[in-house]
């Protein structure tokens, strides 16, 4: 039986992954525009091809088909710390392009909930 194929956008240093390689899952395509942490992924990963750019930047066409997406779009502006209540919701809708491009088995994105406070 082959392993499922997973891709991981806003990757970070690769948390999300890990659980996914620890179970077996293959881990075929990473994303994320922050350096520090895609030479950490790249680290922690050596067999994963990492892209290190601003997922804006990249066209849904050019990630590799895959059976999972994951990921943990930036958080920052749904947070009940942004006190400007100001929310851009350009990177999220860029990653349910890619799920609709891809058209995986199943998709787990980390978000938090908006406006939530801590005490709730």
């Amino acid at each position: 039986m082959r392993a499922l194929k997973v891709i991981d956008l806003f990757c970070g240093c690769g948390g999300f992954s890990l659980g996914f390689d620890y179970a077996g899952f293959e881990i075929i395509y990473a994303l994320d525009n922050w350096e520090t942490a895609c030479k950490s992924y790249q680290v922690n990963f050596p067999q994963v091809d990492i892209y290190c750019e601003d997922a804006l930047n990249v066209k849904p066409s050019e990630i590799p088909n895959c059976d999972i997406v994951i990921g943990s779009p930036p958080c920052q502006d749904f947070s009940v710390a942004n006190l400007k209540k100001s929310y851009d919701t350009a990177l999220i809708d860029w990653f349910w392009g890619v799920v609709r491009r891809k058209n995986p088995k199943y998709v787990i994105m980390e978000e938090v909930p908006q406006g939530r406070k801590a005490s709730d």
